[in-house]
């Protein structure tokens, strides 16, 4: 055991720009880490400036600032004093210069479901992941399953790889009874993620539908593109326009006074990496399916 400090850097593109899983992992492990081990550095790279926040970011990058992450950070005097750098979500620079890394990989869905993405992304993030991972000391996978993806599709040796499940924010293991910001008081059933094809949220609709129940039936995430066949459906059953509630902007800090309050938490996804939204679940002691 050493008790060495380390220099650690970490893309923290979707720490300070994303506001669902993949954000929330990132501040998870940056937040955690800082906390449990103080004495090491923290180097924090990010495409864009940040108010108030030091972050390693493209001055004038003649690439640009979305193709910065993939080669312009290698270039950078704080990157050359790593000891580690980690890609929080699925990709790493191309090209290395001496600095050990970690990728984290959450899921390959996008092969599995290609129709829920454009070919050019599809494309893009195939050779991202598979990059990070040729390129990787050590591979991060949220779950077994994630990797035997990264065994089966990349061919990456098993060894290679450390399964490290994920956890929640500490918000979802408190048992207070706080119900700031909670307004409901009808019985109902909630649906927690990113309203999208491979979240299979119409067929909880669907089978809702066929229930005789006085219970409501709350969806609590972002809308997208998908959206437009649940409302189709909606309209072609007027009953359900009363019972069914699509809650896009309530505050993350709220999320667990809505799980608390449930009768029923259902998760009925295609596919995915890990899947929070059970875990948070569980730990508000919410009964899931």
């Amino acid at each position: 055991m050493t008790n060495k400090t380390l220099n650690i850097g970490f893309d923290a593109k979707r720490y300070f720009f994303n506001f669902t899983g993949l954000g929330n992992y990132s501040r998870h492990i940056i937040d955690g880490l800082s906390d449990l081990f103080p004495d090491n550095t923290y180097q924090l790279f990010s495409p864009k400036e940040v108010d108030n926040i030091r972050v390693i970011h493209p001055k004038n990058h003649f690439l640009g600032k979305s193709i910065w992450r993939s080669f312009g950070v290698v270039k950078s005097s704080e990157y050359q004093s790593l000891d580690i750098y980690h890609g929080l979500s699925n990709e790493l620079p191309f090209f290395n210069r001496k600095v050990k890394m970690v990728v984290t990989i959450h899921d390959l869905i996008f092969k599995h479901l290609p129709q829920t993405q454009p070919f050019f992304n599809r494309i893009i993030y195939d050779f991202k992941s598979k990059k990070a991972c040729l390129n990787a000391d050590k591979i991060v996978a949220t779950s077994e399953f994630t990797k035997r993806d990264i065994v089966n599709w990349y061919g990456i040796n098993p060894n290679k790889i450390e399964v490290i499940y994920q956890d929640c924010h500490p918000q979802f293991y408190s048992k207070s009874d706080n119900t700031q910001g909670f307004d409901m008081e009808s019985p109902y059933i909630l649906c927690v993620g990113t309203i999208e094809e491979r979240k299979n949220q119409l067929l909880l609709l669907k089978a809702f539908s066929k229930i005789d129940t006085d219970y409501k039936l709350i969806f609590l995430g972002r809308k997208s593109t998908f959206f437009k066949n649940l409302e189709q459906f909606i309209s072609k059953n007027p009953k359900l326009k009363e019972s069914v509630l699509f809650l896009d902007k309530i505050s993350y800090q709220d999320f667990p006074s809505y799980y608390r309050n449930a009768q029923l938490f259902v998760y009925p996804s295609t596919i995915e990496g890990f899947g929070i939204p059970v875990l948070e679940a569980m730990n508000c002691g919410v009964p899931v399916l």
